[in-house]
């Protein structure tokens, strides 16, 4: 005797608490000395920082990307965050993060996109930055 039988049908999957942030930095003009660009980075952050010494108290709580490659044209970014349990989250600074030197606090702003990015899970969103070393981002509280 075989029995068949159907366990929920064909109700579709429950959502992914997963969100990407994902992109393309456009480069121009000339770049910096290689000394001077150490290492790139697309950031998150659902904080505005004052300051890289607050960067730094709270890399924690920054959603980051793997390094971006340096002295190309153009590249390309991926930031997955796990939004389990919350509706939406919002990441009020976000940008490509510029370590220009060899200490901890040798980061800056190098591009800030320019607005709230507001993710809900399952959601994909798609950014593009243009990024100036001539002409660099810098902290909300710097003068």
């Amino acid at each position: 005797m075989l029995l068949a039988g159907c366990d929920g049908g064909l109700a579709p999957p429950p959502p992914s608490p997963l969100a990407v942030i994902e992109g393309t930095v456009y480069y121009n003009g000339p770049w910096p000395h290689p000394d001077s660009v150490r290492e790139l980075r697309f950031v998150a952050m659902r904080f505005v920082p004052q300051s890289t010494q607050e960067l730094l108290l709270r890399f924690n709580e920054i959603e980051r990307s793997d390094t971006l490659r340096r002295f190309v044209d153009s590249d390309t970014f991926r930031v997955v965050i796990d939004l389990e349990g919350v509706a939406a989250d919002t990441f009020r600074y976000s940008g490509i993060a510029w370590k220009f030197g060899p200490n901890p606090f040798d980061w800056r702003p190098l591009v800030v996109y320019d607005r709230p990015l507001i993710l809900r899970p399952g959601e994909r969103r798609p950014i593009v930055l243009e990024a100036d070393f001539r002409n660099p981002a810098s902290f909300p509280g710097s003068p």
